[in-house]
């Protein structure tokens, strides 16, 4: 009597427990429903004969073994599935997408085979070369000769005697114009290395304020040919405003003249070209040598007296040897860019 009630009462349900209502209705319809209704919905603690659908959570409750509880877990596994079967299809039709989008840019934009940047042994190449062509001219940068007590006599050394004092004592007890000729006698690179450290920190410029161009030209050679770079050792030999190498001359307060040193020395400036090849800037590189080597600078061995402007033959000799560096140097500034910009495509 108690499952019949408990029937009746699902049969009247409002509408909104209208999923249990219908497929009981569904189920009185078709003559499908079974004596243990009763069981399915016996009275929970609450005192309502809905069952499991007020939320008691009850032993009384519908149990999941049900065929209502199992029509529905059923139902909701269709619905799971068919989900999951949409999402997939969903991220293939994003994947093949992607994948006509790609071919579509290759096709669109073709990219070349990378090229291979320019190799060390070049540039190292390049550098020893520049070195066994480049002399400085030493005139430019002597010093005053000062006498030295020898043998209880003051009188100025000769150049053997010079070079027996450095080997006896070293670098660090010789004058100025003791380095000037030790560096065209010392040929041990470590040496030379170390005496144009000496030189460089002890040995000023003519205006008393730059150090010695000289140790630096030679501690410059020193660390090209060992491989070391230092981009702001020649840097303050070098003048941004002048293209062309001149000795520069100071005044006082007083209207006095005075020496200011050398700047813009060629030789000086293929070193620093050098240190930014090895460095890589062949951009700074080329700019340097443009302007301070190129075809427009001018050069202190212009012959100022002849009327049609030539220029010496070791003057025009040194022109094509800069032209050839600097045309070098483009061909591995022209190279590294177009790597460059094929990177950007990859």
């Amino acid at each position: 009597m108690e499952g019949m009630k408990a029937y009746q009462h699902v049969l009247t349900a409002p509408p909104e427990r209208g999923a249990v209502a219908r497929r009981l209705r569904g189920l009185t319809r078709t003559g499908q429903t079974s004596g243990n209704a009763s069981w399915m919905f016996r009275e929970c603690n609450s005192g309502c004969f809905r069952g499991c659908f007020c939320g008691c959570e009850t032993p009384q409750a519908l149990r999941a073994s049900s065929p209502f509880r199992r029509s529905s877990l059923l139902a909701s596994g269709f619905r799971s599935s068919s989900s999951m079967i949409s999402g997939l299809c969903s991220n293939l039709a994003s994947g093949f997408c992607f994948f006509l989008g790609v071919v579509l840019f290759w096709l669109l934009f073709p990219v070349r085979t990378m090229g291979q940047s320019v190799a060390p042994a070049q540039v190292d190449s390049l550098v020893k070369k520049v070195l066994a062509e480049t002399r400085i001219d030493r005139e430019r940068y002597k010093r005053v000769a000062r006498k030295r007590s020898i043998d209880g006599v003051y009188r100025i050394t000769t150049p053997e005697e010079v070079w027996k004092h450095y080997q006896a004592v070293g670098p660090d007890s010789l004058l100025p114009y003791e380095y000037y000729e030790v560096f065209e006698m010392e040929k041990d690179l470590a040496k030379k290395e170390a005496l144009a450290q000496v030189a460089l920190q002890s040995v000023k410029d003519e205006d008393g304020k730059r150090q010695w161009p000289l140790a630096a030209y030679e501690l410059a050679r020193c660390y090209l040919e060992r491989g070391v770079v230092d981009t702001t050792l020649l840097l303050p030999y070098i003048d941004w405003q002048k293209n062309s190498d001149y000795h520069r001359i100071g005044m006082d307060d007083y209207g006095n003249e005075s020496w200011g040193g050398w700047y813009n020395d060629a030789a000086i400036v293929r070193l620093q070209m050098m240190m930014y090849c090895k460095t890589g800037n062949y951009q700074m590189a080329d700019s340097v040598g443009t302007y301070l080597l190129g075809e427009g600078c001018q050069r202190s061995c212009l012959l100022q007296n002849s009327e049609d402007g030539n220029r010496c033959i070791e003057c025009s000799r040194e022109i094509d040897k800069d032209e050839e560096l600097l045309y070098m140097i483009r061909r591995f500034y022209k190279t590294e860019e177009e790597c460059v910009n094929q990177r950007r495509y990859m």
